[in-house]
């Protein structure tokens, strides 16, 4: 081999050397912004867009995109009501599984945000919930370990004494004051039936068919949901919630869902057949979810509806 073919060959090791070690840097801080200053306490790969999912002990749950975009979930966005977070997991359907410090159990979706669960499958309260701790009945308790409960009983006494006293002075009080005898005042005028009306607590036109404007536009995109449409009108989620409550309008979810499976039965009824096509139009991640959320919307499997 010539020597200016070993040189070439040599040039070629060191700018790939330089680009392997750059890629690796920059690999480095992205994981770095997401985990540095954050008390990891779990994190899991998403099985449907393999999205990271970081708990933390202070800081909520966050989420790193494939792309690279984050998102955070807490107490301070409206999400969550604990930012401290135990465990997460994934089902067989790709819904998340979160569990909080106080053993409160949430599923997270992009149709309807965080739910809070009291029925859990069996993997995955083995999941969240790996260690079982033995019934309170089978726990050994000392005697000696009881509190005593006479000193409180004693103060409580000694502070009903003190406010009995003190109501019998006040009442002693007022019976040996003079009488003042005072004119009669005017009374005040009737305001107005129109000043007396109450204002209602949200007087904005049409408010409803605004939300579902937003919707019809963006129903189909499997990330819509009901934190977007509260970012296009202008408010927070908690903030939509109560307006849609005060009009005895559905809640925002309800009304993504509802939308959702109407174009569903409609494609069904016009012949379609492939569950995928039909979940990716009407903007579901799955098919699997998909099913089971229209079986649970109309009573009855996508495949035996018409």
């Amino acid at each position: 081999m010539r020597r200016s073919d070993v040189d070439i060959l040599s040039l070629l090791r060191l700018f790939a050397c330089i680009l392997v070690l750059s890629h690796a840097n920059q690999t480095a801080a992205i994981c770095e912004n997401v985990t540095h200053a954050n008390d990891v306490t779990f994190s899991i790969i998403s099985p449907v867009d393999s999205s990271l999912w970081v708990g933390t002990t202070s800081k909520g749950l966050l989420r790193l995109g494939a792309t690279g975009r984050s998102f955070t979930y807490s107490t301070l966005t409206g999400h969550l009501e604990c930012d401290s977070i135990v465990s997460l997991a994934f089902d067989e359907n790709g819904l998340l599984w979160v569990r909080d410090a106080r053993d409160v159990v949430l599923t997270y979706s992009t149709q309807e945000g965080f739910v809070q669960r009291s029925e859990l499958p069996v993997l995955i309260r083995e999941a969240l919930f790996p260690t079982i701790l033995p019934e309170p009945a089978e726990m050994p308790v000392e005697e000696h370990s009881k509190p005593a409960t006479w000193p409180w009983v004693l103060v409580i006494v000694c502070l009903i004494a003190v406010i009995c006293g003190l109501l019998y002075y006040i009442l002693r009080k007022r019976e040996q004051r003079p009488e003042i005898k005072t004119e009669a005042l005017p009374q005040p005028a009737v305001k107005s039936e129109v000043a007396a009306r109450p204002r209602t607590l949200f007087e904005v036109p049409d408010f409803e068919g605004k939300v579902r404007e937003i919707i019809e536009k963006n129903y189909t995109d499997k990330d819509f949901s009901v934190d977007q449409i509260a970012s296009e009108l202008g408010i927070s989620r908690v903030h939509l919630s109560r307006k849609l409550k005060a009009i005895s309008a559905a809640s925002p979810s309800d009304m993504i869902k509802a939308r959702r499976m109407e174009e569903a039965a409609r494609l069904l009824r016009s012949g379609e057949k492939n569950m995928a096509t039909v979940a990716a139009s009407c903007g579901f991640a799955s098919s699997a979810y998909f099913s089971s959320a229209f079986k649970a919307f109309y009573g009855v499997a996508p495949s035996a509806f018409n």
